[in-house]
């Protein structure tokens, strides 16, 4: 089966999917990507999975700081600590 001259094939959108979500490609570009994931089930699928690895990424980036009394409580943990080996 011939591919339609406006069709990306697969590897090409599996190459340049990032440039795909951020918007960085050419309108025509995008708009080949976008008929070519709405037809095309497996790539469609790996879209899918990409934006959940992304999300799941950023959600593990995020800075997570613990609450100020677990930080004291470190503290005063480590000072006490601290002080018996001393002695």
């Amino acid at each position: 089966m011939t591919m339609p001259v406006y069709m990306v094939p697969c590897d090409v959108v599996r190459t340049f999917l990032m440039d795909y979500l951020d918007g960085q490609q050419p309108l025509l570009r995008r708009w080949r990507f976008w008929f070519h994931l709405l037809l095309c089930p497996p790539c469609s699928r790996y879209l899918r999975q990409y934006k959940t690895s992304i999300q799941f990424a950023e959600d593990l980036a995020q800075e997570r700081k613990p609450p100020p009394e677990f930080l004291e409580h470190t503290r005063e943990f480590l000072r006490k600590h601290m002080d018996l080996q001393e002695k």
